[in-house]
């Protein structure tokens, strides 16, 4: 009677699994991550300052497990603010203002996206973390 139960729980624990969910794909978690990420750019560039623009160029997983891991590949513009002091020379001939440039560069930066799973609450939904935080660190340490 034991063993009979024990097997009938086995099966149905089984059946519940296999039937439960449909595992996440590698083409489905990167079209998910830079389609979400695209349309979250805009609102990112308005808290970024003297960051133009930023393209995603493409996505790698390398971790295809849930929750899996990867890389985006990004090009960034942006503007270095740089001011110029005057020379002891030009101070000598009476020129004592500083001149401000604006240069455009362009970098391309790799911005780390992690925990990509299948949300649990919300069913078909995928969920993941980006770290913009730590790439814009890297567009700061070249404007300063």
């Amino acid at each position: 009677m034991k063993k009979a139960l024990f097997i009938a729980i086995a099966l149905f624990s089984l059946v519940f699994t296999s039937c439960g969910g449909h595992k996440l794909t590698v083409e489905e978690a990167e079209a998910a991550v830079v389609q979400g990420e695209n349309e979250n750019l805009p609102l990112m560039l308005q808290k970024l300052s003297n960051v133009e623009s930023i393209v995603i160029d493409s996505i790698h997983i390398r971790i295809v497990d849930e929750p899996m891991s990867g890389y985006l590949y990004t090009t960034w513009k942006y503007v270095v603010e740089k001011t110029i002091r005057p020379t002891v020379d030009e101070m000598m001939r009476g020129n004592y203002s500083s001149k401000h440039i604006e240069e455009q560069r362009e970098k391309q930066v790799i911005v780390e996206v992690s925990n990509i799973h299948q949300s649990e609450e919300h069913k078909g939904y995928i969920e993941w973390q980006t770290g913009w935080a730590d790439a814009y660190r890297v567009i700061l340490n070249d404007m300063y």
